[in-house]
């Protein structure tokens, strides 16, 4: 319990310092733009975009975990 206390008071003495340096260096960082990005939705799932091999292997995975 002494070692989470001091952990603990530690935490409290450099929350401050650390929120600082991530405000300070989030506004140097660039932020992504995401509005641009085109989403392609004519994906299959995911069981339709394995191969044969692959397929066989999950469908006995899912047997053994029943």
């Amino acid at each position: 319990m002494l070692a989470t206390f001091y952990v603990y008071c530690i935490y409290l003495m450099m929350r401050t310092p650390i929120r600082w340096l991530e405000k300070v260096m989030d506004c140097k960082t660039n932020k992504l733009d995401l509005s641009n990005i085109e989403v392609d939705e004519d994906i299959p799932v995911y069981q339709q975009c394995l191969d044969e091999d692959d397929r066989s292997w999950t469908i006995q995975e899912e047997n053994l975990l029943r």
